[in-house]
């Protein structure tokens, strides 16, 4: 939202009414926090973090962070298993366009893909353990 990117300040960004996924990313940095609901049985942290993987690998994207539910069960988490990650302690806070904040129901995870997993270590380790 426009309110969220005050404080991300992207150049660029896909909210509920810009179809992202259809999009081709083409960035040097991307920042993506997926909606946790469903489409049909489907979760969108799967469909938003596979949308990723392709365009990360293609080449597309250089480098990115990305912030999802630290569902270690689930297939779509265990691609991600091979990148630098922190898992956060305690919950993360999040604040809705009405101002509600709300902590998250879950752990989080911040995931990172870039040729700089030492800098992301040092950075995020003050959040949780960087494995």
């Amino acid at each position: 939202s426009e309110e969220a990117n005050r404080i991300v300040q992207a150049k660029l960004f896909y909210d509920q009414t810009i179809e992202g996924l259809s999009k081709t990313w083409k960035a040097n940095t991307v920042w993506l926090n997926p909606p946790y609901c469903k489409v049909g049985n489907t979760s969108n942290q799967d469909i938003w973090t596979a949308k990723l993987l392709r365009e990360y690998t293609a080449g597309s994207v250089k480098e990115a962070l990305l912030l999802v539910t630290s569902s270690t069960e689930t297939i779509w988490f265990h691609r991600l298993m091979t990148y630098p990650m922190c898992f956060v302690k305690g919950r993360i806070n999040f604040t809705a366009p009405t101002g509600k904040t709300g902590g998250a129901t879950k752990g989080s995870i911040f995931v990172y893909f870039g040729k700089r997993p030492e800098t992301f270590a040092k950075v995020f380790r003050r959040f949780g353990v960087v494995k």
